[in-house]
């Protein structure tokens, strides 16, 4: 796979739903009805603690799909460890092992907590 800057990636300056739509392939009353429905996901428990995913559906998923091939072509700062092949957050805390303002946190269930809409 082909490698490039972030200034030559499909996302670069979008500055707006419109021009997100337009890259997407989608109108701006598609991506606004798919960004407004509450049907988006599949959700379902699972594992011992019973812990719950929320799975795209079709549609959506397929979205995702796009921007992650695109955002996976973009060369990534030194500086990032994150969903990154061969950096975790052991190789970011080695990073910052000599540096003694560091705060760890935990945060507890996070994500349940986040509303889709603000």
């Amino acid at each position: 796979m082909k490698r490039h800057s972030l200034d030559q990636s499909q996302l670069y300056k979008v500055t707006s739903p419109a021009e997100l739509a337009k890259r997407l392939g989608l109108s701006l009353e598609e991506l606004e009805d798919l960004a407004n429905r509450t049907d988006n996901y599949k959700r379902f428990k699972v594992g011992e603690k019973k812990r719950s995913v929320q799975e795209p559906k079709e549609h959506l998923k397929s979205l995702h799909l796009k921007i992650m091939r695109w955002l996976s072509r973009v060369d990534t700062p030194l500086y990032l460890h994150s969903a990154v092949r061969g950096r975790s957050y052991i190789t970011n805390a080695k990073t910052h092992s000599a540096n003694s303002n560091l705060v760890k946190v935990d945060i507890r269930s996070f994500f349940q907590s986040v509303s889709t809409h603000a």
